[in-house]
């Protein structure tokens, strides 16, 4: 497996995109690399939101009820998801159209479909998927424990809830499932939504429909707080970017190596689970937060070498407290490899500003001198925690965020 593809072309090839949380790994035919070991996914039937992040600049969730099951069923039959492979066609299109500079941006609607648990029952999969949460559990039962204190909209706010017993198998106010479509532009997304309500007309009902789309201008690709955004996601091994967390390709798809359930029903194989969850951020109190500590900055600085006089104005004291509570700078540049100032050339090169763990040079141990333990990034990928756990161990809570 370890020849699959061509990991120096893929880079080279898909250059004039910019940045992508992930690079799919091709061939210098420029196709999608085989394995007869079976143990290497086939793009060809997986979804490509799930395997290589679907190219958007909107996105619309489409959330629905199985009204009518035959019909839904016919419907269902013509309905195309983009997968993998087609996915990765649309990247070459827009990769040509890139290096041409022309400033023309590629009309391209992209979708696929999952099902809740009660949507599955009603299809006649009543097989259980071997994920007992997910067979078990709606959202809306684990709340509290989720610590979720914020009102929910009505279609997620599923009546009588149980966080002990679970209601994922009570059909009463479930959702059976939801469409993602991701799209080059507000107009064609909208053509692609109306198109899929067009399709399965009369089979669906309680329809809901939630938008989302880039942030504009030079935060395009960074999260409200103002941080670039999806620069690390677990790449599957033998699939995608070096640089990035590998990971078993069991851990993100289920039916291959590292999928925690050695045996689940055969209609769930290439498939994966997907979370969806609306997360509130107060913007004006974070940045008020920043700028309250920010001249603080003598108590946190991390006591390395700096230039004979060097100060930090209040400014740089409030983005490095900012950094030292994320991970990361603005521009992506891990604080591990930037401890005191940002390097926005770092934040830009794919490969430097995912090639780091947080050991210290001269440190022996686990070392919060440059990155705090707390931050987000390191509690969301700790990279690195020998002897104490090991690198499979931490791969295994990988997940890949494509909202």
């Amino acid at each position: 497996m370890a020849g699959l593809g061509d990991h120096a072309f893929s880079h080279e090839h898909f250059a004039p995109i910019g940045r992508r949380a992930l690079i799919p790994l091709i061939t210098r035919n420029k196709t999608a690399p085989t394995d007869s070991s079976g143990n290497t996914p086939d793009p060809n039937n997986i979804q490509g939101d799930i395997i290589y992040l679907f190219s958007k600049f909107t996105e619309a969730f489409v959330f629905f009820r199985i009204g009518d099951v035959p019909l839904f069923r016919k419907a269902l039959s013509s309905f195309k998801p983009t997968h993998g492979k087609i996915h990765i066609e649309n990247l070459h299109t827009i990769r040509s159209v890139k290096a041409a500079r022309s400033g023309e941006i590629v009309p391209l609607a992209q979708q696929q479909i999952a099902f809740s648990r009660a949507g599955l029952n009603l299809l006649g999969l009543k097989d259980k998927t071997g994920d007992a949460r997910f067979d078990t559990f709606c959202m809306r039962d684990n709340k509290d424990m989720l610590g979720d204190r914020m009102d929910w909209d009505k279609i997620f706010d599923k009546p009588n809830s149980d966080p002990i017993k679970g209601t994922a198998n009570v059909d009463e106010g479930a959702i059976h499932g939801v469409a993602s479509i991701a799209a080059s532009d507000f107009e064609t997304g909208e053509k692609a939504v109306e198109n899929f309500k067009l399709l399965f007309d009369g089979a669906i009902e309680h329809v809901e429909v939630i938008r989302g789309k880039e942030r504009p201008g030079e935060m395009r690709g960074h999260e409200h707080f103002g941080y670039l955004d999806g620069v690390s996601q677990p790449a599957i091994r033998c699939g995608l970017n070096q640089r990035q967390t590998q990971v078993d390709p069991g851990v993100i798809i289920t039916g291959y190596e590292g999928d925690p359930v050695p045996k689940r029903p055969g209609w769930a194989k290439d498939g994966t689970f997907m979370v969806f969850r609306k997360l509130e951020q107060d913007v004006l109190g974070f940045q008020d937060y920043l700028n309250r500590n920010g001249p603080r900055w003598r108590e946190f600085v991390p006591p390395v070498p700096l230039e004979p006089g060097t100060t930090l104005s209040d400014e740089q004291g409030t983005q490095l407290w900012g950094a030292r509570i994320v991970g990361r700078w603005p521009s992506g540049a891990p604080l591990a490899k930037c401890p005191v100032f940002d390097d926005p050339a770092m934040g830009q090169d794919e490969n430097r500003r995912n090639d780091f763990d947080y050991s210290v040079p001269g440190v022996t141990g686990l070392s919060d001198k440059y990155c705090p333990f707390k931050s987000h990034t390191r509690k969301m990928n700790p990279r690195k925690l020998g002897p104490y756990l090991s690198r499979k161990f931490i791969e295994s809570s990988s997940i890949i965020r494509a909202g």
